[in-house]
């Protein structure tokens, strides 16, 4: 075991865990062909680590340990889903292959694809540490607040650590959006559109106060999550990072300075929302962009704020497919056509 890098103090409180629980332990020999075993799936997170938080795995074959791990890795989906199994929950190994199999089961017959119980496994080990029961337990709380089966799915395959929290955290993480004055409806669509069941619920609070005090009104905060939920997974000093961004002075080649007070950028946001999850890079060459083609009539690109998700660079292609052509292409929406649109009216695929 030394060898394999434990310490002699953690060695000795293994070998003392077999030689209370198994008198006719394994010779030194066997000891160290099972950890080889192991070793030899490569795992990044080290035998050591996985012997040591299970060390009644030296006391199964290598040919069980070997069928446990083949079938846990068809349950994570991938070998990178294995990794983040072992590196969390290494005691998965010491559980029967059919116990592993009939809490897959339980999931499907709720209503999971494979493709869904294998993301939700790679990011969560609550599914195989919970009992059967328990699981349904959780599924059921969120049926209760008014999910339907496949919103509840889709909950738990957007943050699978909803499956880790108990009723009453999941339970509380709801009622703080209630307490923003959200109804039961729109607190389903903001947790349908975001991961908040990983957040803690004053950190919803924090990031709706957040907006609160830069400038945004009560229920245009409100607004704003409801319309954009993505925003709330977002970490209160990246937005105001990205609304200083928003704001930052931008000179062009021309002599031309561009800068948004902060109501205008506020305005631009609910507009846009989000300008709050895009980069500050991409947002900064659509703003360049958009100036150019309103020739920065700040006015106007508030106005077109919703055609901020073409990106940039469509936008400038298109703008000089026109010009070249002949086309108008300031102040007008032929850059914001659709693909398809464009290829119709103007011959062009951009």
């Amino acid at each position: 075991m030394l060898e394999h890098g434990f310490s002699e103090e953690e060695a000795a409180e293994i070998m003392a865990f077999f030689s209370k629980n198994n008198p006719l332990f394994y010779s030194a020999e066997t000891v160290g062909r099972k950890m080889r075993n192991i070793e030899e799936y490569g795992f990044q997170c080290g035998v050591k680590h996985i012997v040591t938080s299970s060390p009644s795995l030296l006391g199964i074959s290598e040919e069980t340990l070997n069928a446990r791990l083949d079938s846990l890795q068809k349950s994570c989906g991938s070998r990178d889903g294995l990794e983040r199994l072992m590196r969390r929950l290494p005691s998965a190994l010491t559980r029967r292959t059919e116990t592993v199999a009939a809490k897959t089961k339980n999931l499907i017959d709720y209503g999971f694809d494979w493709s869904q119980i294998q993301r939700v496994l790679g990011l969560c080990t609550a599914p195989l540490s919970n009992s059967i029961r328990t699981i349904n337990g959780k599924l059921r709380n969120l049926e209760e607040y008014g999910f339907s089966r496949e919103e509840v799915i889709k909950a738990v395959v957007n943050e699978p650590m909803v499956l880790g929290n108990s009723e009453e955290t999941t339970n509380s993480k709801l009622r703080s959006l209630e307490d923003y004055r959200y109804d039961k409806g729109q607190v389903r669509e903001i947790v349908l559109g975001s991961s908040i069941f990983g957040l803690g619920k004053d950190t919803v609070k924090a990031k709706l106060r957040n907006l609160e005090e830069y400038g945004f009104g009560n229920n245009e905060a409100r607004d704003l999550v409801l319309r954009w939920p993505g925003i709330l997974q977002v970490a209160v000093d990246t937005i105001n990072a990205k609304l200083g961004n928003l704001e930052k002075e931008r000179v062009f080649h021309n002599g031309f300075k561009l800068a948004l007070s902060k109501h205008e950028v506020m305005q631009l946001v609910l507009s846009f929302p989000s300008a709050l999850t895009a980069s500050q890079h991409a947002m900064g060459w659509k703003l360049r962009m958009m100036a150019v083609l309103t020739e920065g009539d700040k006015e106007e690109m508030i106005e077109k704020a919703a055609k901020f998700r073409f990106s940039a660079r469509t936008m400038a292609r298109r703008a000089s497919y026109l010009r070249k052509s002949g086309y108008r292409w300031k102040h007008a929406h032929a850059v914001f056509r659709s693909k398809q649109e464009f290829r119709k009216r103007y011959g062009a695929t951009i």
